[in-house]
């Protein structure tokens, strides 16, 4: 029973798996320019974007919104050309945020 039950698993990890872009870092030869994928440091903002908020406790006890941190952001079209499943926009860009 056991090895059916891994065999049923493995057969829906195989329908649903989706091919992986795996992210490197290494320190930029140059400075990073303004809409250019990247990790860390200031996102390029449009005009009217809201930065991200979760409702979280200080350590004193005090629920407040708190600002999530800056993660990284994606230029879509530095991107796209590893999505060989094309799955991801062509164009634009994504910002990751963290708590």
């Amino acid at each position: 029973m056991k090895d059916k039950k891994w065999n049923d698993m493995k057969l829906l990890f195989e329908k649903i798996k989706k091919q992986e872009i795996r992210v490197t870092y290494s320190e930029p030869e140059k400075p990073v320019g303004r809409n250019q994928s990247k990790i860390g440091g200031h996102p390029d903002l449009t005009p009217n974007f809201e930065w991200p908020y979760y409702q979280g406790e200080s350590y004193d006890g005090v629920m407040k919104n708190r600002p999530l941190s800056f993660l990284a952001q994606f230029n879509m079209s530095e991107v796209s050309k590893y999505d060989t499943e094309n799955l991801l926009p062509k164009e634009g860009m994504i910002s990751f945020f963290m708590i």
